[in-house]
């Protein structure tokens, strides 16, 4: 129970931290390579994706497609094995135009999209853009993400983590409490718990 407790506050302060970093952080140091590809989940390379805000811009996160979900993933540039994962849900606000509108937005997907910093972890950032879709009624679909994202980058399962903001912390909550042994810790900020 200490083990979890713990594993709690330390996902809590580095989602508190990352938050702040964006704040802190100086804007003037963009990368300057050449630009990523996007992939599918077939592992294609899509050509005609770019990064259209910033096409020179050199980004560990990456744009992707699977299933029902666009999604970014920031790849930590490490070559250690067995990595957490780390999966973000956003406020329906933060992701209501799209992927690509996620990385406009003040939050988690923006921060690591626009460097500066380096974390030791694969973070999952799924887009939820169908109309009238929720978190908890996505989870199947969301189940599956993970699982993908976990086997195609080979990441420690023991070590998965399941945060959000908003409307993305009532979907942690209700999807840690329908599958309470998918993750080591939650990390919900904000958000609420509905009897429904």
């Amino acid at each position: 129970m200490k083990r979890i407790v713990l594993l709690l506050l330390v996902l809590t302060l580095l989602v508190t931290s990352v938050f702040s970093m964006y704040s802190c952080k100086d804007n003037g140091n963009e990368g300057t390579g050449e630009g990523e590809k996007g992939e599918t989940d077939t592992g294609e390379k899509d050509n005609d994706k770019t990064d259209e805000k910033n096409p020179a811009k050199d980004t560990l996160v990456k744009k992707y497609n699977y299933g029902s979900f666009d999604y970014w993933l920031y790849e930590p540039d490490t070559d250690k094995k067995d990595l957490p994962l780390i999966v973000y849900l956003h406020d329906y606000d933060e992701g209501k135009d799209g992927a690509d509108g996620m990385i406009e937005k003040e939050g988690l997907a923006k921060t690591l999209y626009d460097g500066g910093y380096s974390i030791e972890a694969y973070v999952l950032m799924p887009n939820l853009s169908k109309k009238g879709s929720t978190w908890y009624g996505m989870r199947d679909d969301l189940k599956n993400l993970i699982s993908f994202v976990s086997s195609s980058k080979s990441t420690d399962l023991s070590r998965t983590y399941l945060t959000g903001a908003g409307d993305g912390a009532t979907g942690v909550y209700k999807i840690a409490m329908s599958m309470p042994t998918a993750f080591a810790a939650i990390a919900p900020v904000g958000g609420e718990v509905d009897s429904g």
